[in-house]
This record gives C-alpha cells, structure tokens and sequence, in this order.
C-alpha cells in the first residue's frame, strides 16, 4: 500500500504540474474569484478533474481485467490467463456475472476515497485543499460515458463549483451488453459444444483413421486400430484450440483460408439482434491448458478394433464400433474496447457428453465415482522406468495403475507420479510395443524398472505353391512356375500361437502383400491356410521366432495348394494333409515362413520321402 501511495503522490505532481502549465498558457480574461486564489482555484479544480479521470480509467481496466468485478472475489471461481484470474460467468450452467455498471460508480467512489489524503497532501503547495464526500453518476453512451461526480472541495476555505463533468471516450456500454447477452445465449444454445464437437469429427485423418474417432469399420483383411487416452487427447486438444481460433463474429470471417487450413470457420449469430462490429471479439483457452482423465473421458477406453475373416465369403471385416466422449474445458471470453484499448474477459465452461451437449444438471463423466475419488486422492509416490530389451529409455509410454492414468513417461523413461495406495494391476502401453500387464503393489513401484518389447512392423509376401500330385510316380511335383504371388482371388487366414505366453493371435490378408505390426516378439506355431471363397486350397503348420530385430524387414509366406485339399471333410485327415504339405515345401527347401525368399527352379518328392 505504501509503494501504491508513492507512486500516486508522484502521479498527482505530474498532473498537477501539467494542469498549472496548461491553465497559465491558455488562460484569457478571467474573472477573478479573490484577488490571489483565482489561480489556485483553477489549477485545483483542473487537478480534480484529472483524478476523477485516472480513477475512471483504473476502475475501467480493473474491472476489465477481472470481468467486471473489482477484485478477485468470484462466485463461480476462475481461471488463469496471461497470468491474471479470469472470472467464470458460467459454469456447470450455472450464470452469474456482476452489475457492471454499479460497480463502475462504486470503483471510481472508492478510488477517490482511498486516495484524497494523499492528493491533498501533494496541492499542500496551493493552500489548505479539502475534499468531502463523492456522490457519483456514471452515463453509459455508445461512444463514452459521461460521469456527473458532486465533490465538495475547498482551499483556504473557498468552495469550489460542483458538479464534476467528465467524459470518456468508451464502447464499454457495448462491451457490457455483448458480454452480458453472450453469456445467456452461450449457455442456453451451446454454440461451443456443437463446434467443438463438429472440429473433433474432421479431425485430421492419419492411416485411414480420424485422430478422434467417432464410428469405426474396418473393411479388408489384416486391419486394425488402438488408441489409447494419450492418442486421444492429442486429438481433442488440437481440435478446441482450432474452434476456439475460428469462432468468428458475424461479418469478421476472414476470406480464402480454406488452402492454409481445411478446418471450418464458426460463425457467430447475432447477439441481441447486432452484430458489434465495432468490438473486437476473440475466445482462447487457458495458460498451460491441458485434458486430464478427469476432463476427457470415452467409452470404449482404449480403442482397440480388428477386422477378422467372414467365414465362407472370404472377406475381412471389423464390428462396427461407436464411440461416445465426455469432454469438459474453459473457453475465454475476451472483447476488446477500441476507444481504451482495454480488453474485458470472463470464462465459460464448455460441455459435452455422449457426443452431444451435456445436460448440466448432474454432470458426470464414464469414470464411476468411487473410482474417480481414488484416483484423485492419490497419494502415495511412485518411481517407474521403463526401457527397451536393449537397455535402451523409452519415452511416452502410458502408465495406468489400478485404473488411474498415472502419466506417461519422459525422454529417459521414468515416470515420477503419485498412485492410489493398494494393489492392482499395472499397465503400461505404448504404440508399436507389446502391452505389458502385471499385478503389483504400490510399495514394489518405487523405483522399479520394466522392460519393455517391441513389436516389430514388417512387410509380409504372400506366394502360392501350386502342388501335383504325381499318383502314376507316387510323387508329388512343384514345376518350376509353381511359386507366384496369391491370386486376388484369393485370401490367407493365419493362426500365430505364441509358445511363450499361451495367447492367440489371428490374422487375415487378401492381398499380395501387407504390412504387419500387431504380432508381439515370441516363439510362435502357425497354422495358414490359402482359401478362395469357402475352398480351403491347402496349408501348413510350422514354427517361427519373431524377434524385435524383424522390425522394418519382410516375411515370405508360402502356401501350398493341391487340388484334392479341399475334398477332404474329416477333420483329422484334413490335419494330417496338412503336415503332409508341410513336409513337401521343406523336402523342397521352402521354409513355410521365412525372412528370405528361396531360389527355386523345380522339385519332385517321393511318397516315400514323407
């Protein structure tokens, strides 16, 4: 307060220096009150009049900054924006907002009363200056606002004339009745939850698959999608930023950026029937905004989607898969005065749930709340790191403890968090490696080390081995055409059993060739058969290790087929028919699955071979 007063006494000075220079150069013919207190009465009442306008500014900024309010004490809360408290003026559909204009008059009431001590002090050099009581009478106008200030002031026992007129130049009557019809119009349409959620869904398009995913169907063989909450946030924060940037006044859109940027430009309606185009109206997002698991929620979490094999059509397809968000977010409100300068802002709470506008009354989120609260009153300290089998950090791997997003790791793989106390399952994924998935307690992660594997994205060839049977020679025959490319005809159904950990993975493909990352390392039975339609033209059982170092490089896949395969019913001779076209590709030198493509000219096998 001191510092306050010393820099207003100094601010006083240099008013009233300015003041005594402008009344001496443009005084002419006046009438003099008293002989010597002409000047003094002047030069005071010009020093008034100047501190009812700095008072009249400083409330203005004042309740600029704070919404309308003249100090930090909010209703609904706030939040944080260029470093000052942004009020809410509504928030879980709840309105509230000041009387700005009573505000006003009493900010520039109290501005006056909290400093007149110090400005009689500093025209002591004038004579005995007191100042009474101030009655204050603020005029909004399109253009200004026009204060009436009654203020009793004497000096050396003179009174000067009241009443104080002071104006203004100012849109704030506009800037308050736009803020204040925005607000209920905001609440009651929800023009940020449609645009929000109209962002979200063109949301940009990365392998076939929208970054924010609202209906999923895979149709073809070999295709699958996994998004976890990490994925998903990513995608939600850019679209808000995106609508908040592209919400526009009416009239204020600007033209041709549909080539820099293919997102929509929001318009706004007229608000109480104007449009305002004389405000400059613009909506952000908090400092260091950021989704948590409390703000963004969906139904299923994580994604995860495969198309599999219909069964006789010999085609791939995936259920088809909705997903339903629960989002939550500040979005700020800021007009700008052209005539001060001085930009006014509130905030409003944005929400959407089932993807649509959320209906206020009893907000929740997918998470229950038993679940929620244990989460939130995670306490106890945990130290995870996370590294590759080659010792190697790996970053951005999501960890969830007991249900609860705990974070996910930084470039040297360690995570830092707090966990619900107890025990329960730890999870930590991360695209392109091999979910890992253990029960702990809370006490063993402090300071615990995971290894994680990788699973390795290859290339996969698919070749038909066309087999004769050579009865008349008790042989079988592979000429040396015999190996081509599958037909696109045809398709292959692969069964990978992993040996290591008893899971079952299966994959279809119907072309040529496909690129495959869902496999995790391990030591692997596959069982493959080529098909056209419901045929099944032959297969082969064998063993294969997949290895992280498989990572970037191809797969040969070769299938047999021979013509009586698919005549056979009983399901151990179709077993055993399969061993035995197993065994012709190997007496031939042709490895089922293998990491290079063989040099093939012919071969012919005896019966007695096998």
């Amino acid at each position: 307060m001191k510092s306050a007063q010393v820099e207003f006494v100094v601010i006083v000075a240099l008013l009233i220096l300015v003041t005594v220079v402008v009344f001496y150069a443009y005084q002419s013919g006046m009438s003099p009150v008293a002989p010597g207190i002409s000047n003094k009465v002047q030069a005071v009442k010009l020093s008034v009049e100047n501190m009812i306008r700095e008072a009249s500014l400083q409330t203005l900024k004042t309740m600029s900054d704070y919404g309308g309010y003249l100090d930090t004490s909010f209703p609904l809360g706030s939040v944080r924006f260029l470093g000052k408290d942004v009020p809410y003026w509504q928030k879980a559909g709840e309105i509230k907002y000041p009387n700005i204009r009573e505000n006003f008059v009493n900010g520039v009431k109290n501005y006056i009363e909290l400093y007149k001590e110090n400005f009689t002090d500093a025209l002591k050099e004038y004579g005995d200056v007191s100042l009474g009581e101030p009655q204050v009478v603020a005029n909004f106008l399109s253009n200004k606002i026009v204060l009436t200030v009654n203020l009793p002031v004497t000096i050396d026992g003179y009174s000067i004339k009241e009443p104080y007129v002071i104006e203004m130049p100012s849109k704030f009557s506009e800037v308050e009745e736009f803020a204040t019809g925005f607000v209920n119009y905001e609440a009651l349409n929800r023009p940020f939850e449609i645009y929000t959620l109209s962002s979200m869904m063109i949301s940009p398009v990365t392998n076939g698959i929208h970054d924010v995913p609202f209906f999923l169907f895979l149709i073809g063989c070999g295709k699958f999608v996994y998004k976890d909450w990490w994925d998903i946030k990513q995608g939600v924060e850019y679209a808000i930023k995106v609508t908040l940037a592209h919400t526009y006044m009416p009239g204020k859109v600007p033209l041709h950026t549909m080539k820099t940027n293919p997102y929509p430009k929001y318009t706004l309606v007229p608000i109480n029937g104007k449009e305002y185009s004389d405000l400059k109206v613009s909506f952000h997002l908090p400092d260091n905004f950021e989704l948590d698991p409390s703000s963004l929620q969906f139904e299923p979490d994580p994604i995860s989607l495969e198309s599999k094999i219909i069964p006789l059509l010999g085609m791939c397809q995936s259920d088809p898969l909705y997903v339903k968000y629960y989002l939550t977010y500040p979005a700020i409100v800021r007009i700008k005065d052209p005539l001060t300068g001085y930009v006014f802002q509130y905030a409003v709470q944005v929400y959407i749930k089932d993807n649509e506008p959320g209906v206020w009354t009893g907000m929740s989120g997918y998470v229950s709340g038993e679940k929620k609260t244990m989460c939130e009153n995670a306490w106890y300290q945990v130290d995870i790191k996370v590294k590759g089998t080659d010792g190697s950090p790996v970053s951005g791997a999501a960890v969830n403890y007991m249900g609860c997003s705990l974070g996910r790791t930084n470039e040297n793989g360690e995570l830092k968090a707090v966990a619900p106390f107890g025990i329960g399952l730890l999870k930590i994924y991360k695209k392109g490696y091999e979910e890992y998935s253990e029960m702990k307690s809370v006490a063993s992660l402090n300071d615990i080390t995971i290894t994680f594997r990788k699973k390795p994205a290859f290339n996969m060839y698919l070749y038909e081995v066309m087999i004769q049977n050579l009865s008349m020679s008790n042989s079988y025959h592979i000429s040396s055409g015999g190996l081509k490319p599958i037909e696109n005809n045809q398709y292959v159904i692969m069964e990978w059993y992993n040996t290591d950990t008893n899971k079952r993975y299966e994959t279809a493909f119907d072309t040529k060739s496909s690129r495959i990352s869902n496999i995790p390392p391990g030591s692997y039975l596959i069982g493959a058969n080529l098909m056209e339609g419901s045929k099944a033209l032959g297969g082969f059982i064998t063993t294969f290790n997949i290895t992280e170092d498989l990572d970037e490089k191809s797969l040969y896949v070769f299938l047999p087929n021979i013509l009586e395969y698919n005549e056979i019913e009983d399901v151990s001779d179709k077993a055993e028919a399969t061993a035995t076209l197993t065994n012709i590709l190997l007496a031939c030198g042709i490895k089922p699955v293998s990491d290079s493509k063989p040099e093939f000219n012919s071969c012919v096998v005896g019966y007695d071979e096998l």
